[in-house]
């Protein structure tokens, strides 16, 4: 199953008219590594978009429309909470616990009280 990142990096290594072996080349990282990122069965390294648009010298809107597809892509997360306050924890494991059952309308609210001040 492809994730949407995966499906936008193959776009990119297919403009820059690049085999998957080059391009892992050029990002430093194994083919079998990279094939994995691009087939989602491997999660994206930290950096990794940063260094692809550096080595790809990709356009701020490029760059970001991949890092909205990886953000569409994510199907876990790990948050640390060790230095977090007892309230901070509270709040993450509450909203980890909440989260399956919310509504739409109710992702909405909490999202947009999050935004707040962005």
């Amino acid at each position: 199953m492809t994730t949407e990142f995966g499906k936008a990096l193959r776009k990119l290594r297919i403009e820059k008219d690049e085999n998957m072996a080059a391009m892992a080349k050029k990002m430093e990282i194994s083919l079998s590594y990279l094939s994995a990122i691009e087939t989602g069965t491997r999660a994206v390294p930290e950096g990794f978009i940063e260094k692809l648009s550096h080595k790809y010298r990709l356009s701020k809107k490029t760059t970001d429309e991949l890092l909205v597809a990886l953000d569409h892509s994510v199907s876990s997360i790990d948050i640390s909470l060790a230095s977090a306050l007892p309230l901070q924890r509270d709040l993450a494991v509450m909203l980890a616990r909440k989260l399956p059952g919310m509504s739409e309308e109710e992702c909405e609210k909490v999202l947009s009280i999050l935004k707040e001040g962005d």
